[in-house]
């Protein structure tokens, strides 16, 4: 395993400086914690992404809401992915923004993956971009987030949509 805790501090370093900042500028807001699973799905059109059909990522995720919508700050982690061979983990943070209406989930997000190599040069994956589409139910206290993510490289080739790309994911959440 080359380099992952670096990666990984790191994500989480931004993680917790961003919700710090955050919190402490919005007085009127509400905030979530969250953890994750997501299926990947092969790209024909973003051949970049080490994922191949049915490989899982985990996450964590922080949100920090406001009327109408909120703003989710997160990093995903995947091990041995089956799209790319010599592929040893996948570290991927993230930062979406979601409207909601009632249960509805909508919105756009931005992506950036570090690809640790079993063997060779480890590499990472210039921005890229996701549309999140879900619904949220509540569960007493906590939120169970489902959602379906369509992932592009730029926006430039948002059109080549295939539907056996779409990948799908599940969120629970706890305020606080």
């Amino acid at each position: 395993m080359k380099n992952p805790p670096k990666h990984l501090v790191l994500c989480l370093l931004i993680l917790a400086l961003s919700s710090f900042a955050m919190t402490v500028s919005a007085a009127r807001t509400s905030s979530m914690l969250g953890v994750g699973v997501r299926q990947h799905a092969q790209h024909t059109a973003f051949a970049e992404l080490p994922y191949g059909d049915g490989d899982l990522s985990y996450g964590i995720c922080y949100e920090l809401h406001d009327k109408g919508g909120f703003w989710r700050l997160g990093v995903d982690f995947a091990s041995s992915p089956t799209g790319t061979n010599g592929v040893d983990q996948v570290i991927t943070p993230h930062l979406n923004l979601v409207f909601e209406d009632d249960f509805w989930r909508g919105g756009v997000g931005i992506l950036y993956s570090f690809v640790n190599m079993d063997e060779g040069e480890d590499v990472t994956i210039d921005l890229y971009w996701q549309i999140v589409l879900g619904i949220s139910i509540p569960l007493g206290g906590w939120a169970l987030d489902v959602h379906t993510f369509y992932v592009f490289e730029g926006w430039d080739t948002i059109d080549e949509f295939e539907f056996d790309e779409l990948e799908f994911g599940a969120i629970l959440k706890l305020p606080f």
